[in-house]
């Protein structure tokens, strides 16, 4: 039904330029599509991995997600991860050196991370707790069944006995 005429070869133009020029505007949505599913996939895989503590594939994961919707949350999580190993790390180092109530610090800002994570922070802090107060506690106080300490009497210090004084009586 194209009626010959000025307004067909205007057509022809529109057509041949309009048309292959939606087509890969679709192809480009498809493939940015893909790519956001792809990267949500990914992100969603990386998230199992750290609710499961398996760090290393988490953290791998993570950072394939660099771009999409969740590239913010992904960054968020590696920042997590990386202050969390180092505050399991540092009560690791201060519990070494016997310091329990910094030690127990380190790990209960572990466990503000995450409670559940490798390592058990929050199983750690409460040993450092015990640790801490055992170590601080006083020395228990003697019983009456313990032995007295040995009594100090004349005849048994250290001093050199002494020859008795005689006094000379002039008569």
């Amino acid at each position: 039904n194209v009626r010959p005429g000025p307004a067909v070869e205007a057509a022809k133009q529109y057509i041949n330029s309009k048309i292959p020029a939606a087509i890969q505007a679709k192809e480009r949505e498809a493939a940015a599509a893909g790519a956001e599913a792809a990267l949500n996939q990914k992100f969603e895989q990386a998230v199992q991995a750290y609710n499961r503590n398996d760090f290393n594939s988490a953290r791998g994961l993570f950072s394939q997600v660099n771009g999409g919707s969740h590239a913010g949350d992904a960054q968020n999580y590696l920042s997590r991860m990386k202050q969390y190993e180092a505050a399991m790390a540092e009560g690791e180092l201060l519990a070494a050196a016997k310091n329990y109530k910094a030690a127990q610090g380190s790990y209960n800002e572990a466990a503000t991370l995450k409670g559940d994570g490798p390592g058990d922070p929050r199983g750690n802090a409460s040993q450092m707790a015990n640790l801490g107060s055992a170590s601080s506690a006083p020395p228990p106080a003697t019983t009456a069944t313990s032995t007295p300490p040995p009594r100090v009497t004349p005849s048994t210090t250290t001093e050199p006995p002494r020859a008795p004084v005689v006094a000379a009586v002039k008569e």
